[in-house]
């Protein structure tokens, strides 16, 4: 067996477990990754976060919220962010992976024609003698996002902080949409495989199967990721968002303090196209969000040069010449368990759920 040091929980290492941790609900986890991910940051005095869905056109809808010492953040997002006009809107809460400063947002809104005002953010940032907040968030393909941040005093954010922060929101989507799709007492009854932390596979079945080998060479990714006394970059590196496409990779003991690894399924979202394979179906939904193929390809835990002959293939398939009428249609795209809009009907093969 591998040997692994203890995990810090304030730790990059921390935050990725963190993020696929069963705990009593789902407000109690965002607020436990928003506060340790606030540590990371220097100068950072408030934390908050939350989880919501936006459509065009449409209010944005808070579905969790937390703010440190605001008992009542959901109410305060609602009262100050469901009435922004659309350029604002579009500028605070964008789709994809990022990282970035409040005051960058809100010049890009302001730059859009936006007449909306910042007083609230403002005196909320004033009040705790901040100079910025900073936000770290993903927002996929059909408007459903997760965004954990903090007030901070003299913060920057340089390229390889948001390079950090954009991975760290992978697993924060991925162990979101893995709450939403399985409980945590069916984790290991829902499992597709079961490892040992030396990779041996106790158990498989359906696709898991065949790709055996896949799921052995995540684990000891996993392992060499907790072993290791470098934080930062290599720990993400190891640790991708997911296997195939298709699995969580989730630390899990059983009653008799046993340790295994679960491979979850936990397919991300897809657009809904019969004639695009699945993994060509979801790389488009993530390339829809403006998302590059080093992130694509890290989300989905494929190689770069895979997640771009991908996107070839689903734009050839489905007719568009580059990435940039992609992400022009992409509101006509419907996307898989959420379809945005029906697809145009002179669409010459017609749409149906991705497996």
């Amino acid at each position: 067996m591998a040997h692994t040091r203890p995990v810090d929980k304030h730790s990059i290492l921390g935050l990725i477990e963190l993020s696929y941790a069963p705990s009593a609900n789902t407000g109690e986890w965002l607020a436990r990754i928003g506060t340790q991910l606030a540590r990371q940051v220097p100068g950072a005095v408030l934390p908050f976060g939350y989880i919501f869905q936006k459509q065009p056109g449409q209010t944005l809808h808070f579905e969790e919220a937390f703010m440190e010492g605001n008992p009542d953040a959901l109410g305060w997002f609602r009262e100050h962010n469901t009435n922004l006009d659309q350029a604002m809107q579009d500028a605070f809460f964008p789709t994809g992976t990022a990282s970035s400063l409040f005051s960058e947002r809100f010049a890009l809104g302001r730059g859009s024609g936006s007449s909306t005002a910042s007083e609230p953010v403002d005196d909320l940032i004033r009040s705790v003698d901040g100079d910025d907040s900073w936000a770290t968030y993903c927002v996929d393909g059909a408007g459903r996002g997760v965004l954990c941040g903090a007030i901070a005093r003299g913060i920057s954010l340089s390229p390889r902080d948001r390079e950090t922060h954009r991975r760290i929101a992978v697993h924060m989507a991925s162990g979101l949409r893995l709450r939403s799709a399985l409980s945590d007492a069916a984790r290991a009854g829902g499992a597709d495989a079961v490892l040992r932390p030396d990779g041996h596979v106790e158990d498989a079945r359906g696709a898991a199967v065949e790709q055996r080998e896949c799921l052995r060479e995540a684990v000891a990714r996993v392992e060499r990721a907790r072993g290791t006394h470098s934080e930062g970059r290599e720990t993400l590196d190891l640790w991708q968002g997911l296997v195939e496409g298709r699995w969580s990779i989730v630390d899990y003991e059983d009653s008799d303090g046993k340790r295994y690894y679960l491979a979850l399924a936990n397919p991300p979202l897809a657009v809904l196209d019969r004639s695009l394979s699945v993994l060509e179906a979801q790389v488009a939904a993530h390339a829809v969000t403006g998302d590059s193929n080093k992130v694509i390809a890290y989300a989905l835990g494929l190689a770069e040069s895979t997640t771009a002959n991908l996107l070839t293939c689903a734009l050839r398939k489905l007719g568009l010449a580059s990435r940039v009428d992609l992400i022009r249609v992409g509101v006509t795209l419907g996307i898989h368990g959420r379809p945005l809009v029906k697809l145009p009907c002179d669409r010459s093969r017609p749409a149906e759920a991705i497996p």
